[in-house]
């Protein structure tokens, strides 16, 4: 079909039915992501494929307890705040932490925190949120919605003692999923769940179990990228220190601008008094990727200077080097 014969069609649909349509790459339509907010964690941000999570598509970030989520949620969240975007947090297990939230670098005075009641509420909210936030905020400006967790409220069956239907939660999020890629796809809106995981054990299987989560179904077929996290070992010698561990993040899927991660898989440091390390992460992406002949080995770091380094001094180092921080940007916008 030619060109002009297509345009006479699109032209026909919109006409007849009222509905967007548009012929070749530029157009109307917002089909790829419109921009990315770093999680300030370059590692996680390459799995991605791209420097951050993507604005007008949805990511889910699974983990257990202690694994991460909230804190790289508030990381992307202050990411976000100093690029001067709006954030609306939805905390629906009432745990949100406000000196954790300026830990890790959060204006708390210009964040929209929701604590609502039901699951039913929460996802009401949402939707209300999307289709609201462009008549209050400019057209172009970045906004970033989190909702920490995905099923942390009570189903409202539940919350008024009647008891819910076993396959009600997969009932409304399904049917929600189905509204809400539209909706952040047409106000170009980032859209972050949390999700608890759970383990499918199979009977007669051996090896590590399945790591699944609630709604996963619906939930992946919404999303544009999917992270999980997992506790590795911990960092340190004491095993009394809560300091830090190694968490082994995954990205279980990720179909943003072209380029597909499914089950590429990375560890990074993670400390309770400061979240993901963003220079750990950073040296540990250089060699990864062997930015400027970057090298490891026995504990020492070594480029084209040649001098070594221990992991610690990478930040007086990059001080030293500002060309490295240009080069590994390369590799977070090339997505290779």
């Amino acid at each position: 079909m030619s060109h002009e014969k297509a345009e006479e069609l699109r032209a026909q649909l919109l006409k007849d039915v009222q509905v967007a349509a548009q012929v070749g790459e530029q157009g109307e339509l917002e089909i790829r992501p419109t921009g990315y907010v770093s999680t300030r964690c370059p590692m996680i941000d390459y799995l991605i494929g791209r420097p951050g999570l993507p604005l007008g598509g949805i990511t889910i970030i699974a983990g257990a307890y202690g694994t991460g989520k909230t804190s790289l949620c508030l990381q992307t969240a202050a990411e976000a705040q100093t690029r001067g975007g709006q954030v609306v947090f939805f905390d629906t297990e009432g745990r949100f932490d406000y000196d954790r939230a300026k830990q890790l670098g959060v204006n708390p005075d210009d964040l929209i925190l929701v604590q609502p009641e039901t699951l039913e509420e929460t996802y009401e909210a949402v939707e209300s949120v999307l289709k609201k936030a462009r008549d209050v905020v400019g057209p172009d400006d970045l906004v970033l919605v989190f909702v920490d967790s995905s099923a942390g409220a009570p189903l409202k069956a539940d919350w008024e003692g009647d008891g819910a239907n076993p396959g009600a939660y997969s009932s409304l999020l399904s049917s929600k999923m189905k509204v809400l890629p539209g909706l952040v796809r047409r106000t170009r809106i980032g859209l972050v769940l949390t999700a608890q995981p759970r383990q499918k054990l199979e009977f007669g299987k051996w090896g590590r179990p399945e790591v699944t989560w609630m709604g996963e179904r619906a939930l992946g077929h919404a999303a544009s990228t999917m992270l999980l996290l997992e506790e590795q070992q911990k960092i340190g010698d004491d095993p009394n220190s809560p300091e830090g561990y190694r968490v082994l993040v995954t990205a279980k899927d990720t179909r943003i601008s072209g380029v597909r991660r499914k089950g590429w898989r990375r560890t990074v440091d993670f400390y309770s008094d400061r979240g993901f390390d963003y220079y750990g992460s950073l040296i540990d992406l250089m060699v990864d990727q062997q930015v400027q002949l970057l090298k490891y080995k026995n504990g020492w770091y070594t480029w084209q200077d040649g001098k070594p380094f221990r992991r610690k001094d990478i930040e007086q180092k990059l001080d030293e080097s500002p060309d490295l921080l240009e080069a590994i940007a390369q590799v977070l916008e090339g997505g290779t």
